[in-house]
């Protein structure tokens, strides 16, 4: 990094852990990043919301968020993942640690987070290799802009209700502009699945008798129902490998078109990302929230 995108990393980089999006974020929250000036564009995700290792990773590329999906999920192995991730990210280190990375990734600056003194480590890991690098001047510039991004919007309120809109498609931030008067256009890309349900599932939808909550599971091509009122499994079977069509198959459980009776719950708890994403749309309109939640340790646990 030269010593212009040097300086303007480090002054976002304090101003993102001064921000603390992990307070209203976690990491299932992602969201797109598209930089006009740089001509990088990603897949962010916030991290710090249990407490540790602060900062922010970006999946670069259209297919980052593929790859953030899987890694949320824990649909990936890790071996695979280090393969297959495009990573940008800044995170920290404590003093102990610090020494430990590699020379230019460390930032000649300290700061405090939860009173604990920490040093930002900022990096790339290109695909197909398993270690990281420093950033060049493009790549810092990118990080430098989004982070600027991401400490405004948590000024403005951005949480969790934010990073998806009532069709369940996914906040985009567009950065436009200098970096000196950085411009934020916030829009949603298009959501995934589809939105129309056959007459039949409407129907029998608006019928479905009411319950408080399910949890849904959604790994290996594995989709199961669990209630957590009544402490059961209610069902499980192997679906395609492909969101949209375990989100359409849930849809026909629910309306009791499958080995269980209707029932439509208020809310639904999965633990893959791209569930939630295709089957929020399909179920807006029924009054039914949907929140990806990853450690559901009721469906690891439960049998029919």
């Amino acid at each position: 990094m030269n010593d212009e995108s040097r300086s303007l990393l480090e002054r976002a980089a304090l101003r993102y852990l001064a921000a603390r999006p992990w307070e209203k974020l976690r990491d299932e929250h992602f969201f797109g990043i598209a930089d006009r000036e740089t001509g990088l564009e990603g897949w962010a995700s916030v991290a710090g919301s249990d407490g540790e290792e602060f900062g922010l990773g970006i999946y670069v590329g259209k297919d980052g968020r593929r790859v953030l999906e899987k890694t949320l999920a824990l649909d990936i192995d890790v071996e695979r993942q280090n393969r297959a991730a495009d990573v940008i990210a800044l995170t920290v280190a404590d003093e102990a640690e610090a020494g430990d990375f590699r020379e230019g990734t460390k930032l000649p600056l300290s700061t405090l987070v939860k009173g604990k003194k920490v040093f930002p480590i900022v990096f790339r890991k290109p695909p197909e290799s398993t270690s990281t690098r420093a950033l060049r001047d493009r790549e810092a510039v990118f990080l430098a802009r989004a982070l600027d991004a991401v400490s405004r919007t948590a000024e403005w309120g951005l949480d969790e209700d934010d990073v998806l809109d009532e069709r369940g498609g996914r906040l985009t931030l567009s950065l436009l502009g200098k970096s000196e008067a950085l411009e934020i256009e916030r829009s949603y890309d298009e959501p995934k699945g589809p939105l129309d349900l056959r007459a039949d599932l409407e129907e029998a939808l608006h019928e479905a008798p009411r319950t408080k909550r399910f949890l849904v599971g959604f790994q290996d091509s594995t989709l199961a129902v669990f209630d957590p009122r009544e402490k059961k499994l209610l069902h499980e079977e192997k679906t395609a490998d492909d969101p949209a069509a375990a989100a359409a198959r849930l849809v026909e459980i629910l309306a009791g078109k499958g080995p269980i009776p209707a029932r439509l719950p208020r809310e639904i708890w999965t633990d893959a990302p791209s569930l939630e994403a295709a089957l929020a749309p399909l179920l807006s309109r029924f009054g039914v929230k949907v929140a990806s939640k990853l450690e559901l340790k009721e469906l690891r646990r439960k049998k029919p």
